[in-house]
């Protein structure tokens, strides 16, 4: 079902957008991490999970978007220019992440969220993408041992 306020071109583009994205997270952790098993779960096996169903929902999205009547929410470069920054953050996540290291490239992800999307002021930012960075790191690095990139400064 589709909301009221989306038109179905917007929704193609996001689907697509978002298969892209989770195809990228499934070839990447099949190809650089070690999946291990259900009973020993490598570092990649999170990920390709969570790229699996990212897949599902963006095929479900670009499923549902097929049937939609033009309502005048199609694609235009207004609505482009609001998710383009997010997207760009992503992708730009995505590419330091090996070079600088979850830590350092999380923490820049979080405070830029922050202040171009969430209109936060700088401390806030700041504060928040430290707190939301350390409990990240918590979670997936002590509590689920998981191996993190630690990029060149090995943190």
């Amino acid at each position: 079902m589709q909301n009221q306020g989306t038109g179905g071109g917007v929704d193609r583009v996001a689907g697509a957008i978002v298969l892209f994205m989770g195809i990228a997270i499934i070839w990447q952790a099949a190809t650089r991490l070690r999946l291990g098993t259900f009973k020993v779960p490598g570092p990649g096996l999170y990920p390709l999970l969570i790229g699996c169903v990212v897949v599902f929902l963006a095929l479900c999205l670009l499923v549902s978007s097929k049937g939609a009547r033009g309502d005048g929410g199609g694609f235009s470069w207004a609505r482009l220019k609001r998710v383009g920054p997010v997207y760009g953050a992503l992708l730009f996540y995505f590419v330091l992440l090996e070079r600088v290291g979850f830590v350092i490239a999380s923490f820049l992800l979080l405070l830029y969220l922050s202040i171009a999307i969430g209109k936060q002021r700088l401390i806030g930012a700041l504060v928040r993408a430290a707190i939301m960075t350390g409990l990240s790191y918590l979670l997936f690095d002590v509590v689920l041992k998981t191996q993190l990139p630690t990029g060149f400064l090995g943190i």
